[in-house]
């Protein structure tokens, strides 16, 4: 088994850009007419249509049904409301108290992830501690701002640091500013598109605190789908950089030519501190990916947080594993095979990978209704949901 990654420190070279002084200024509401719109709220593959109004770029949900919004949830999965598709460019979202706190419950009694947030200008997704932390801090409707801002915007301490970099302020309020969320995390996806000779894996976001200092936020880019990902306990003011300064990747594997249709993607694990190699400079591509080593993959990704031990008998406290087998656990992304086992070095089937990630991404629903290939029938009925969603994504494909 190979031993687990080390995550690699977040670069300290000073950025192609970054920002400066956080706002404090609290989202408003725009001048104009109101206009009526519905918005969808999904969950676990459920949908509904909840009743909002825009007001230049605002959009406010008035009141929720319970009934209405308890219906998405229930089997674990992020309850997402999409604000991106309406007509008009939405940066604010307003939202009652009270759904804030239903889905907060949701999340904190397993009937839910958690609670995302899709704005023309990027997506928030809050966590269970997140949303409790936020409901009890709440003095009224909770308004989340994803606000683009351009460079006249800033000032010119500011714009000296920021440069042409897209940046982004982040605020949450409810009678006053929240900006931080107790033991909570908010993942937050901002669009950002590479420019000629940039790689993936030197996209970081950074912020500012109060002092104005720069620091830089493990980062991931999907560059498909044109975005950066990032974790934070805060919001402040934000923005996309290039950290051009980082040392480019020098292959270590002999096993990796640069000819292999996987070249790119050893890489990026490689240069996120999400795998390494197996030792004797090699990577071994084709070797079968065991259970805990997935499981220590998404660890890695999340930065190693602090974990209770579970109770897997085969599962040793000391093992490179332990710690990201538990959490994995712990979080609902793996299941043991019953008698206490998890089955540590037991290879990852398709359907199993499928099914793991799928869970880690809150079990979203799925574009296609069937499985294109002729031996799908062979596939677990637990697995289908998960089968349906990566095959859809792209994630996975078919063998021919």
């Amino acid at each position: 088994a190979i031993p687990p990654a080390s995550p690699s420190p977040s670069p300290a070279a000073s950025p192609s850009a970054s920002p400066s002084a956080s706002p404090s200024a609290s989202p408003s509401t725009p001048p104009g007419p109101s206009i009526p719109v519905t918005v969808p709220v999904s969950g676990e593959g459920d949908a509904v249509q909840v009743s909002a109004t825009v007001n230049g770029s605002m959009a406010t949900v008035e009141q929720i049904d319970p009934a209405q919004l308890g219906s998405v949830m229930g089997k674990g999965g992020t309850v997402r409301m999409d604000f991106s598709g309406l007509e008009k460019r939405i940066d604010t979202v307003r939202l009652p108290a009270s759904a804030v706190g239903q889905v907060a419950d949701a999340a904190q009694n397993g009937k839910a992830q958690g609670l995302a947030l899709s704005l023309s200008t990027g997506e928030a997704f809050f966590d269970a501690a997140a949303l409790g932390s936020i409901y009890q801090q709440a003095q009224g409707p909770v308004t989340l701002q994803i606000e683009g801002k351009t460079k006249q915007q800033l000032d010119p301490d500011q714009q000296k640091v920021v440069g042409d970099a897209p940046a982004y302020s982040l605020a949450l309020e409810s009678g006053k500013s929240i900006t931080s969320f107790g033991g909570g995390q908010a993942t937050i996806t901002l669009p950002y598109t590479l420019r000629p000779g940039q790689s993936p894996g030197r996209v970081l976001v950074y912020y500012l605190d109060s002092q104005q200092k720069i620091h830089p936020c493990p980062t991931t880019y999907d560059q498909e789908a044109h975005l950066a990902s990032f974790t934070t306990n805060h919001f402040s003011l934000y923005f996309v950089g290039y950290d051009s300064n980082a040392p480019a990747w020098s292959n270590p594997f002999k096993d990796v030519g640069e000819d292999a249709w996987y070249y790119e993607a050893v890489s990026f694990v490689a240069e996120k501190g999400l795998m390494e190699g197996v030792g004797s400079g090699s990577f071994a591509p084709g070797q079968r990916l065991t259970r805990a080593q997935l499981a220590q993959i998404l660890y890695n990704m999340e930065g190693k947080p602090p974990v209770s031990r579970s109770s897997f008998v085969d599962v040793p406290a000391g093992a490179w594993y332990a710690g990201a087998v538990d959490w994995a656990a712990q979080k609902g992304y793996v299941n043991g095979y019953g008698q206490g086992r998890f089955g540590p070095n037991d290879p990852v089937t398709r359907e199993q990978l499928a099914t793991i990630l799928w869970r880690y991404t809150g079990k979203p629903g799925a574009s296609v209704a069937t499985l294109p290939f002729a031996d799908a029938a062979k596939a677990s009925s637990y697995a289908l949901p998960a089968l349906r969603w990566a095959t859809g994504k792209g994630i996975l494909q078919g063998k021919g």
